[in-house]
C-alpha cells in the first residue's frame, strides 16, 4: 500500500504536487467548502435576476391643462429636446389632465447613470414651456422598484392609522436598500380655508392676494447672525403659525387700507384632509375593514428577504412601544415568502437530483466510485458561489436551475477520472499509484477539457441576446460556465487524490455485480444491432430520410399552431392581483361601489386568507411606468391564497375572470404572474396617425376584431375618454378692454376649482400640518357659478367671468399617447387559459391585413408577440454562433472537417425530439424551453464526441471500419447512458415545480432521450459511410488518428 501512500513519483507539476501533498490538498478542499457555504449565506435572494435598463421619465406639472393643452404645450417640446439625446431607443408619451409624463428608453448597453445625466441637461434646456407648467423632473425607472411587501394597518381611528403610517414609513426607509415606502389610505390633519369669492372680491380682493397673506403670515426664518465684542449671536424669526388659532387670526389688509383677520372673511378649521384614496382589509373572511396601507419597495441590488426581515421586525418592535393593541397589521403580496418557497421548492428538487444521481452512479459504477465522483458536486458548487459573489448573480430560481442543470454533466469529469484510476490499481495494485494516477490526469485532461469547453461554447452566447430578456438571461451562462470550469479544476486537481487514497485502501479485484452481469447482455445485443445495421444499406437510407421528414415535419409545428409558442409562462403564486378601472371622471365613492362588489365575490372563494382593497390606485406588473398609477376611477386588490389550497392561483384567476364580468360598470382584471421579467401584453397593437377622432374609430374597430376571436379576454385600449369637459372661450376685446389677461382669469379658476395648499407648518407635537384654501363647496357646483366669479382688473373695478368668456360644452380624452413623436392607441388583450397569444395574433393580422386603412395611417403589431420575435431572433443568433464556437472546437481537438460536421448532425436530433416531445407532454416552445434547447447543444455533442473519439482510435489500431463502428459504439454505451439518464433524470424533479421548469425540464428530457438512441444508431451509420467513401475514392484505407485518448470510463 506503501505506493498509494506517497507521492514521491507522482511526477511534477501541479497535478504531481497536489497527489504528493494530501494534507495540503485536505485542507485547501475544507476551505473552498467554507468559503462556499459562507458565500451562498450571504448571497442576495430572489424569485428571479434583478433587471437593470436605462429608462427615464420625464414627468412635467401643467396644473389644470386639458390633455390636448398638456399634449401640444409640454409634451411636444420634451419629446423633441430628449428625442434627439445620444443612446435613446423609443421616446413614448402620455399627455393627460395636468401632467406630461415621457418615457424615455436607452439602448440596454446605456450606462444608466449617464442616460440619466443626458436627460436631466436635456430636460434643463428647454425653452418655451407655459409659464404655469412647472420645472421637468426626470425620474429613474427602475424593474426592481416593485413593491416587494404591502403592509395594511387596520382599525377605526383613520386619523391615528395615517399618523402610524406616517411614522412607521419613515422608519422603514430608514432600512439599508429601501428606496421608497408608499402610503395609501388614511385623512391627515388639515387646516381648511374655506372662502367665498363674491365676498372677497366686494373687499377689493383676489384669491391669488388671500394666499399671499397666508403664505406671509407663516415664516420662521433664520436671518443671519450678529457678533458682539465676545460672542456672535444667530437671529432668527419664528413667525410662524403652530396652531389653527395662529391662522385664524392672520391680519389681511384690505384694499381699503383696514386690517382684518382671516377668520372674517373665510371659514378656517381644523379638520381631516380630502380623502383622495380608501384602503381596507379583510382577514379569514372577515367584513373588510379601514385600512392604510404602506408599499414598500426596494432599491437595486437589495435583498428582498433581508429588507422584509427587518421590515417584520420594524413592526414587531412598534408594536410595544407605537402601535396600540386594537389596530391590526396584515402583509400582503409578501415577496420574501414567495422567494423562500420558491427557492425552497427548487432547493428541494436540487436536492432530489443529487440522490438520483448519486443513485445512478452507483447503480452503474458501484457505491464507492459513486461517492467520490459526487464529491465533485459540493466541491465544484463551492467554487460556482463564490464566483456567484464576484459577478453579482444573486440565489434565485434561474440561478438555481442553472446549478441543476450543470448537476448532470459536472459529474461527468469525475467519473472518467475516477474509473481511469480504479482501471490502473485493478491492473497493477498499490505500487506506485500516485504516478499511475498522474498519467491518468495527463492523459485526459485535454480531452475533458474540449468536452467543458463544447458545453460552455453552447451556453456563452447567451450573453449577447440583448434588451430586458438578455439581463435576465445572462445569469444562466455565468453560472454554468462556473460550475462546469469549477467541475473540470475539482476533476482534475481534486478528485485524483481522493480516488486514489480510498481505492487505494481496498481490494483491487471488484466483485461482478448482478447490474454488471445485465448491461453487458444489453452491450452484446446493441452490438449485434449495431453490425447488422451496418450492413443494411436500405435500411440506413429509410432512416435517415425518415429522420429528415421528422426534423421539417417538427419545424413546422410552430407555425402550425400545434405547437404553441410564447415568451414566459404564467406560474402559481401564493397572491392574485386584482386592477378595477371605472370610466375617467368617476367619483372616488363610484370607484368604492365597484371594489365592495368584488370583495363579496371574494368572500365566496374558500382559498382566500385575506385581501387589502387600495380604492384610488391602480398596480401593475409592468413597472417601465412606474408599477402604479393613482386616480379616483381606479383601485386594487392585493389578495393572500392559503398556501395548502388545491387549487392552483391560475386556475382561481380563471374562475374570477368570469365571476367578475357581473360588476357593473366597472373593467375589472385579474393579473397572472409571469415567470420572468416584465414584459408587455401578450397580445398588444398599436393604431398610428395623426387624427384623434380617426385613432379611435381604428382602434375599437381593432377591438370590435379581437372580441370576435375565441380565447381573447382583457380587451382594452388606451384611449379613454372623460364624462366631458367645459371650455372657456375668450372674448379677446372684453379681456383686453379690462386690462385682464387668460393668465388672470386661468389663475382664479385654478385656485377656486382645484384649491391651493397655501403653507404648512409644524404643530407642538411636531407634525407637519397643511393649510388648504379653496372655495367653500356650496359657493362653485356648476359652471354658471364659475362664470358669475368676479375678477378684480387693475383699474380695482370687478368683472365678472362671464362678460370675457363663454363655456362650451366639448368631449374630453383622459390621456393621449405618442410613440416615437406620433399620436398612437394601443390596444391589448390577454389569452384564455389554453389558447396561444401568438395564434391570435395571428388571427388578428389576417383580418385586418384585409381592411384599408386611410392614408397616413398604420397598424403596428408589438406586445409580447413583438418581443418574443425579437428574443427568439437573438437566441437563434446566439446559437449560431455557439454551434460555431462548439464546430471551431471540434476541428482543433479532431484535426478535420468532415467528422465535425459528422458530430453537428445530432443537435438536429435534439430539435426532433423537443419539439414533438412538447407537443405530446402539453408542453411550450417558449423561452424556459429554448434554454432546455441550448443546453442541449453541448450534451448531444458530447455524446457524439464519445462515439467518434473512440472510434478513431480502434480505426487507428487496425480495426476495419464496420468492426471499430460496432466495437466502439458498445464499449461507449455505458458513458453515454449514465450522461443521459443522470441529467434528464437529474432535471426530471424541475417538472413539478412550476411551469417554467417544467417546460425546461421537458425540453431537456425529451430531447436527450431521442437524441441519444438516434445518436447511438445515426453515428456508426454516418460513420461507417463517410470512412468507406473516403476509402473508395483514394483506394486506400484513411489514415486516422485519434485527437486524443478517449474522455470516457
Amino acid at each position: 500500500m506503501r505506493g498509494a501512500e506517497t507521492g514521491g513519483d507522482a511526477g511534477r507539476g501541479i497535478i504531481g504536487y497536489f497527489l504528493s501533498s494530501f494534507r495540503v490538498t485536505v485542507l485547501l478542499m475544507v476551505g473552498l467548502a467554507l468559503l462556499g457555504a459562507w458565500s451562498v449565506l450571504t448571497l442576495p435572494r430572489e424569485a428571479t435576476p434583478e433587471v437593470t435598463i436605462p429608462v427615464a421619465i420625464v414627468v412635467t406639472p401643467y396644473p389644470g391643462a386639458a390633455a390636448r393643452d398638456v399634449e401640444e404645450l409640454v409634451t411636444v417640446p420634451v419629446e423633441d429636446a430628449v428625442s434627439g439625446v445620444e443612446g435613446v431607443d423609443t421616446v413614448q408619451s402620455s399627455s393627460r389632465l395636468g401632467i406630461s409624463s415621457v418615457t424615455v428608453t436607452f439602448a440596454a448597453e446605456e450606462d444608466l447613470a449617464e442616460a440619466l445625466r443626458r436627460v436631466r441637461e436635456a430636460a434643463d434646456n428647454i425653452r418655451g414651456l407655459p409659464a404655469a407648467a412647472e420645472d421637468p423632473q426626470v425620474l429613474e425607472v427602475n424593474f426592481s422598484n416593485e413593491p416587494i411587501i404591502s403592509l395594511a394597518l387596520s382599525g377605526a381611528d383613520t386619523q391615528l392609522l395615517s399618523v402610524l403610517a406616517d411614522d412607521l414609513a419613515a422608519r422603514i426607509e430608514a432600512i439599508a436598500g429601501v428606496s421608497q415606502v408608499d402610503v395609501v389610505g388614511g385623512r391627515g390633519a388639515e387646516i381648511s380655508v374655506r372662502f367665498d369669492p363674491q365676498q372677497i372680491a366686494t373687499h377689493g380682493l383676489s384669491i391669488g392676494a388671500v394666499l399671499q397673506a397666508i403664505r406671509a403670515g407663516n415664516v420662521d426664518a433664520p436671518l443671519g447672525q450678529i457678533e458682539t465684542d465676545r460672542f456672535q449671536y444667530d437671529v432668527r424669526l419664528p413667525a410662524g403659525f403652530v396652531s389653527v388659532s395662529d391662522v385664524a387670526g392672520l391680519p389681511v389688509r384690505l384694499s381699503s387700507g383696514q386690517t382684518v383677520p382671516l377668520e372674517t372673511l373665510a371659514e378656517v378649521r381644523q379638520t381631516l384632509a380630502e380623502e383622495t384614496s380608501y384602503a381596507r382589509v379583510s382577514v379569514a373572511g372577515s367584513e373588510s375593514k379601514p385600512a392604510v396601507t404602506l408599499a414598500v419597495r426596494k432599491k437595486a441590488g437589495g435583498n428582498i428577504v433581508r429588507i422584509i426581515d427587518e421590515a417584520q421586525q420594524v413592526i414587531a418592535d412598534a408594536r410595544g412601544e407605537l402601535l396600540p393593541p386594537e389596530v391590526q397589521v396584515v402583509a400582503s403580496a409578501d415577496r420574501a415568502d414567495e422567494i423562500r418557497t420558491s427557492l425552497a421548492n427548487v432547493s428541494r428538487s436540487g436536492l432530489q437530483t443529487l440522490l438520483i444521481v448519486f443513485g445512478l452512479l452507483w447503480l452503474f459504477l458501484g457505491w464507492r466510485a459513486a461517492l467520490i465522483a459526487s464529491l465533485a458536486v459540493p466541491l465544484s458548487f463551492a467554487l460556482s458561489f463564490l464566483v456567484f459573489d464576484q459577478t453579482q448573480v444573486t440565489l434565485n430560481n434561474i440561478s438555481l436551475f442553472s446549478l441543476i442543470l450543470s448537476l448532470g454533466l459536472l459529474v461527468d469529469t469525475a467519473i472518467v477520472v475516477v474509473e481511469g484510476v480504479v482501471q490502473q490499481y485493478e491492473a497493477h495494485g498499490p505500487e506506485g499509484l500516485l504516478a499511475r494516477t498522474a498519467d491518468v490526469v495527463r492523459r485526459f485532461a485535454r480531452p475533458l477539457t474540449s468536452g467543458t469547453l463544447t458545453t460552455v461554447a453552447a451556453f456563452f452566447p447567451m450573453l449577447l441576446v440583448s434588451g430586458i430578456i438578455g439581463e435576465f438571461l445572462r445569469v444562466i451562462p455565468i453560472v454554468v460556465a462556473a460550475t462546469l470550469i469549477s467541475s473540470l479544476l475539482v476533476a482534475l486537481l481534486f478528485i485524483p487524490v481522493v480516488a486514489a487514497r480510498m481505492l487505494g485502501r481496498h481490494a483491487p479485484v471488484r466483485q461482478q455485480r448482478y447490474f454488471d452481469v445485465v448491461f453487458s447482455r444489453w452491450q452484446a445485443t446493441y452490438r449485434g444491432f449495431v453490425e447488422r445495421i451496418l450492413s443494411a444499406g436500405r435500411f440506413q437510407r429509410r432512416f435517415i430520410g425518415g429522420l429528415a421528414l421528422l426534423l421539417v415535419l417538427g419545424l413546422a409545428l410552430p407555425f402550425t399552431g400545434v405547437l404553441q409558442t410564447g415568451l414566459f409562462p404564467a406560474v402559481d403564486t401564493n397572491f392574485i392581483l386584482i386592477n378595477v378601472e371605472l370610466p375617467p371622471g368617476s367619483r372616488l365613492e363610484q370607484t368604492d361601489i365597484a371594489v365592495r362588489q368584488v370583495e363579496t365575490l371574494l368572500h365566496a372563494v374558500p382559498e382566500v386568507a385575506s385581501y387589502t382593497a387600495n380604492v384610488g390606485s391602480g398596480i401593475s406588473l409592468d413597472f417601465t411606468g412606474g408599477g402604479s398609477s393613482a386616480s379616483s376611477h381606479l383601485a386594487s386588490f392585493y389578495v393572500n391564497l392559503n398556501p395548502g389550497r388545491e387549487r392552483s392561483s391560475l386556475e382561481i384567476s380563471d374562475s374570477l375572470r368570469i365571476a367578475v364580468r357581473d360588476v357593473p360598470g366597472a373593467s375589472v382584471t385579474i393579473e397572472d404572474v409571469s415567470a420572468g421579467p416584465p414584459a408587455a401584453a401578450p397580445i398588444e397593437l398599436r393604431v398610428v396617425g395623426p387624427d384623434l377622432s380617426i385613432l379611435d374609430r381604428l382602434s375599437q374597430d381593432v377591438m370590435d376584431e379581437l372580441s370576435s376571436l375565441p380565447g381573447a379576454q382583457d380587451i382594452d385600449r388606451s384611449l379613454r375618454y372623460t364624462a366631458g369637459e367645459f371650455r372657456l372661450l375668450f372674448d379677446r376685446d372684453a379681456l383686453a378692454g379690462a386690462g385682464l389677461t387668460p393668465a388672470d382669469v386661468a389663475q382664479l379658476l385654478r385656485n377656486t376649482i382645484f384649491g391651493q395648499e397655501a403653507t404648512t407648518f409644524l404643530d407642538e407635537r411636531g407634525s407637519e400640518v397643511s393649510v388648504r384654501a379653496a372655495a367653500s363647496a356650496d359657493s362653485v357646483d356648476s359652471i354658471d357659478d364659475l362664470l358669475v366669479l368676479p375678477l378684480v382688473a387693475p383699474s380695482g373695478r370687478q368683472v365678472l367671468v362671464g362678460e370675457v368668456a363663454r363655456a362650451v360644452p366639448a368631449r374630453s380624452i383622459d390621456s393621449i399617447r405618442r410613440r416615437d413623436g406620433e399620436r398612437a392607441v394601443t390596444v391589448t388583450a390577454d389569452a384564455a387559459r389554453g389558447t396561444a397569444p401568438n395564434t391570435l395574433t395571428a388571427a388578428l393580422q389576417d383580418r385586418l391585413s384585409r381592411r384599408q386603412l386611410p392614408a397616413g395611417y398604420r397598424i403596428e403589431f408589438g406586445g409580447e408577440q413583438q418581443e418574443t420575435t425579437e428574443t427568439f431572433a437573438d437566441l437563434y443568433r446566439s446559437m449560431i454562433i455557439a454551434v460555431v464556437l462548439i464546430v471551431l472546437i471540434l476541428v482543433v481537438e479532431f484535426d478535420s472537417y468532415r467528422q465535425p460536421l459528422l458530430i453537428f448532425l445530432s443537435i438536429p436530433l435534439a430539435l426532433i425530439g423537443v419539439l414533438f416531445g412538447l407537443v405530446l407532454t402539453g408542453g411550450q416552445l417558449n423561452f424556459a424551453a429554448f434554454i432546455g434547447l441550448v443546453s442541449l447543444t453541448g450534451i448531444v455533442v458530447n455524446n457524439a464526441i464519445i462515439l467518434v473519439d473512440r472510434m478513431n482510435a480502434l480505426l487507428a489500431d487496425g480495426l476495419p471500419v464496420r468492426t471499430a463502428a460496432a466495437e466502439a459504439s458498445a464499449s461507449r454505451l455505458r458513458p453515454i447512458l449514465l450522461t443521459t439518464l443522470t441529467t434528464a433524470a437529474g432535471v426530471a424533479p424541475l417538472i413539478w415545480v412550476d411551469d417554467f421548469f417544467r417546460d425546461m425540464a421537458l425540453t431537456l428530457i425529451t430531447g436527450l432521450l431521442f437524441s441519444t438512441v438516434i445518436t447511438l444508431v445515426l453515428v456508426p451509420i454516418l460513420y461507417v459511410r463517410q470512412q468507406e467513401k473516403l476509402q473508395r475514392r483514394y483506394g486506400r484505407r484513411p489514415s486516422t488518428e485519434p485527437a486524443a485518448p478517449s474522455p470516457v470510463p
